[in-house]
């Protein structure tokens, strides 16, 4: 069919005369290389654009180290955070959770290989504002000196928190944390010494602990 398609004088006439099925056959047999590649170009530009208009900015991120945590108390508390941290309009900046899976070994809570590699790539990488760890955690990681001295923070207030060691804060008192975390353990907070802006971080915590 397609040699004598092709050898007709008048190429327009004789493609209005074809049937519907073979002007398909004949689309496909001519163009299904560009077809091809309009398809795979569309469905790419449709994957980037949909990433690009959902992709949230997480502009303040805390290290939360625990069992488990109660996902719907966590989201509540990521938009208090956020509007505390941001403002008003955020857009698409967020402050928010960074959850680090503890494993019972022992009968001791603590970060597995993995999760201690990811842990310490965050601190490295100073993308980590504030650490949220249960007492086991905070008895491994009291020692090394990776957090900020509070003390030394101009515009941090001791009265009224329990400040252990100059760096921790217990978050004993903390409802909101509690309520995360599902846990009846003693939770501690720290700042990360490579925190981008340690000031932030602490108007965050004060949050955290009202």
């Amino acid at each position: 069919m397609y040699n004598v398609f092709m050898q007709e004088g008048d190429i327009m006439t004789t493609f209005k005369d074809l049937s519907k099925k073979d002007k398909l056959e004949h689309i496909w047999y001519y163009y299904k290389g560009i077809i091809i590649f309009a398809v795979i170009g569309i469905i790419i530009f449709t994957y980037l654009t949909a990433d690009y208009i959902n992709k949230v900015d997480y502009v303040f991120n805390i290290s939360l180290m625990a069992g488990s945590v109660d996902s719907a108390k966590e989201k509540t508390l990521e938009q208090g955070l956020t509007k505390i941290m941001i403002g008003g309009n955020p857009g698409k900046k967020r402050a928010g959770f960074v959850d680090y899976q503890l494993v019972l070994t022992n009968g001791k809570l603590s970060l597995d290989m993995t999760q201690t590699q990811k842990f310490m790539i965050t601190l490295n990488a100073g993308t980590s504002d504030l650490v949220i760890m249960p007492e086991d955690v905070y008895q491994d990681y009291k020692d090394k000196q990776i957090f900020v001295d509070l003390t030394k923070l101009s515009s941090f207030n001791s009265k009224g928190y329990k400040v252990i060691d100059n760096y921790f804060i217990s978050l004993d008192k903390s409802t909101k944390i509690k309520a995360v975390v599902k846990s009846t353990e003693k939770f501690y907070i720290a700042i990360p010494a490579t925190a981008k802006d340690n000031e932030k971080s602490l108007e965050c915590l004060k949050y955290l602990l009202k």
